[in-house]
């Protein structure tokens, strides 16, 4: 599925969803961006101060080509030492790309998820536009002890088939979503390149920030918050902010002596 067309893809299923008797009842409202919901299968640390979610359709061309390149030292950079949350959440486009997220899924555990959708992304070729894909998705299931039968049930399920069109209605929403993969850092999506050198630059600028966050509620002297920005306080500043305390303290000193005269 092209950059382009996803988006129209994404709204006309999110059309269709909202618009779905069947699956009315079963909307996940805590969906966000920024935080990670129930239906996640989340990589990494949970409690990571990071999180990245991104999307992605299982027949788009350039999301193959970021797992195959990218991905794998993205994941030994930043999710095997713990250092952020990683989400994937489907953004189907087509009937292909809806049976193999919900065979990505069938299993419902974190090691069956990520196996599966490497081996959908890795061998896009071999399934993604043929006719007969159904067939294919079939060998691929048995490949990963998902039989014919198990994945029947999952393409009839219609709670996992729920999760699929709450990612369209929240991705359809986001008039900068452009198409997939897309990249949300921390709720805010990722608009520069998604190559290695992209994502690690913002994740590198957001863990720095953080930090700087967790050391100004430390009251460290060196961090300075205005509104939403944080940065590193120039010499002056920090011995304007230490004489400032020094005079507090000595103000102090001063009615704390002043107190114990008038009680003499």
């Amino acid at each position: 599925m092209s950059r382009e067309n996803s988006i129209i893809a994404a709204l006309l299923i999110a059309f269709f969803a909202s618009i779905s008797a069947a699956f009315a009842s079963t909307s996940h409202a805590e969906l966000s961006n920024d935080r990670i919901s129930r239906t996640d299968i989340v990589l990494g640390n949970k409690e990571a101060k990071l999180l990245i979610i991104e999307y992605f359709a299982p027949t788009c061309a350039h999301c193959s080509d970021y797992h195959l390149k990218v991905f794998p030292e993205l994941k030994r950079k930043y999710i095997d030492t713990g250092k952020i949350a990683y989400v994937m959440r489907e953004c189907v486009g087509n009937k292909q790309d809806f049976d193999a997220s919900l065979l990505a899924r069938c299993k419902g555990d974190t090691k069956s998820y990520r196996e599966l959708t490497s081996n959908l992304l890795h061998t896009q070729d071999s399934w993604a536009y043929s006719k007969d894909y159904r067939e294919n998705l079939y060998k691929i299931a048995k490949e990963h002890d998902v039989t014919k039968e198990q994945y029947d049930s999952c393409l009839s399920d219609e709670s996992k088939s729920q999760i699929l069109f709450d990612h369209a209605k929240l991705i359809g929403s986001d008039k900068d979503f452009i198409g997939t993969p897309s990249f949300y850092i921390n709720g805010n999506l990722h608009k520069g390149s998604y190559d290695l050198n992209g994502l690690s630059d913002s994740i590198e600028n957001e863990l720095a920030n953080k930090a700087l966050h967790t050391e100004l509620s430390n009251d460290a002297p060196h961090a300075l918050k205005y509104g939403n920005t944080v940065r590193l306080a120039t010499t002056a500043e920090v011995l304007d902010i230490e004489a400032q305390k020094l005079m507090e303290k000595l103000e102090q000193i001063a009615r704390d002596v002043n107190e114990a005269t008038h009680r003499e």
